[in-house]
C-alpha cells in the first residue's frame, strides 16, 4: 500500500509584528509633524512677505502724496495787514495752502492742508486733513474737515525744515519759526516697527522760497 503524505501548506509571506506596526506608525507621525511644521512655516513666511509688501506700498503712496502736495505749496498771506504766510511747521504737524489735485487737466481751487502724526491704539499714524481755502476764513480746524489716513502702526515720525540764508549756512530745524517766508525743503522721517524694512526719509522741495513783501 502506498501512503500519501500531505505536507502543511507553506505561508506566502510573514505578517507584521506588533512592534513593527508601532515603529511604522511612529515614523508616519514624525513625517506628518515635520510636514505640518514646514507648511505652517511657509504659511507664516508668505503672510509676513505679504504684510511687508502692503506696508511698503502704503509708505510709497504716503510719500508720493506728501511730496506732491508740498511741491505745490503757495506763499499766501491771510490778509494784507499781516506780513506772515499761511505756513506753519512743527515736529509733529505741518500746515500750508496748495491747489487741489489736477482735475480735467486744470488746477482746482486752493485748499488748506495739514499733515500730522497722531498717537493711536496700534502706534503712531499719519493723517492728511484738508478743506477749501477762503481768504479771511477761520484759521483753525474746528469746521468741516476731510481726513485721509495715510500711515498707521508707526513707532513715531517727525518733520524738519531747511533753509539757506545769505548770513548763515543751511540747517535742519524742528520748528519753522519764520512766518514771513517758506523753507526751501521739508524732511519727513518715519520710525517703523523693529521687524520692518528700513525706509529712508522723505525730502520734499518747496517751489517758493521768497519772503513776504
Amino acid at each position: 500500500m502506498i501512503k500519501i503524505i500531505h505536507s502543511a501548506p507553506r505561508p506566502f509571506g510573514r505578517g507584521f509584528t506588533l512592534m513593527e506596526m508601532m515603529i511604522a506608525m511612529a515614523l508616519i507621525g514624525m513625517a506628518l509633524t515635520i510636514a505640518f511644521a514646514a507648511l505652517r512655516f511657509a504659511s507664516r513666511s508668505w503672510e509676513r512677505t505679504d504684510a511687508l509688501g502692503g506696508e511698503l506700498d502704503q509708505l510709497r503712496i504716503a510719500y508720493n502724496v506728501v511730496r506732491r502736495q508740498l511741491a505745490q505749496a503757495q506763499a499766501i498771506k491771510p490778509d494784507e495787514a499781516r506780513r506772515v504766510l499761511l505756513f506753519h511747521g512743527g515736529p509733529l504737524s505741518l500746515e500750508f495752502v496748495a491747489p487741489a489735485p489736477v482735475q480735467d487737466g486744470r488746477l482746482a481751487a486752493l485748499y488748506r492742508y495739514r499733515f500730522r502724526f497722531v498717537k493711536e491704539e496700534q502706534g503712531t499714524g499719519l493723517l492728511l486733513e484738508y478743506r477749501p481755502y477762503h481768504p479771511g476764513d477761520d484759521p483753525g480746524w474746528q469746521g468741516e474737515v476731510d481726513t485721509s489716513h495715510l500711515l498707521e502702526g508707526l513707532q513715531g515720525g517727525r518733520f524738519s525744515y531747511f533753509t539757506v540764508s545769505p548770513k548763515q549756512q543751511g540747517d535742519w530745524q524742528a520748528m519753522w519759526d519764520k512766518p514771513e517766508s517758506l523753507p526751501s525743503m521739508v524732511r519727513m522721517e518715519v520710525q517703523l516697527r523693529p521687524q520692518s524694512t528700513p525706509w529712508p526719509a522723505l525730502i520734499a522741495l518747496l517751489p517758493v522760497t521768497g519772503s513776504v513783501r
